[in-house]
């Protein structure tokens, strides 16, 4: 997601160049730097600073670790014990809710979403 570390600094160094190629094989959530260079905004933020994006940008989503909608149910139906709360914390909110939903179809339990700063007793 380019949003911290070393990535930083390199893409500091080189966004700005139209002879280096900045390569993504993985997801990035929106609004994070990565996603802003995928998208191909003309001018991105890094470390406060804004830099044009001159740096070609090539997509390959094949290598993303993070698991598809089935493979979330089926991990879900995998896990034993009781399972009376379920939150969802990680993703984006469009995708979140349709999760929830699919989760409420299968389970008789509780499935929310997170609220970002909103805390919970369980």
């Amino acid at each position: 997601m380019c949003e911290a570390g070393r990535i930083l600094h390199h893409l500091k160094n080189g966004v700005g160049n139209p002879n280096n190629t900045s390569l993504f094989v993985g997801y990035c959530a929106e609004n994070t730097l990565g996603w802003k260079i995928r998208h191909r905004e003309r001018e991105v933020p890094i470390f406060g600073d804004m830099y044009p994006l001159r740096a070609n940008v090539e997509i390959v989503d094949s290598f993303s670790g993070h698991a598809d909608h089935s493979e979330l149910i089926d991990y879900f139906n995998a896990i034993t014990g009781p399972k009376k709360k379920v939150w969802l914390v990680h993703g984006e909110q469009s995708r979140s809710e349709t999760f929830c939903e699919a989760l409420r179809e299968i389970h008789d339990g509780d499935v929310e979403v997170g609220v970002l700063g909103k805390e919970v007793q369980c």
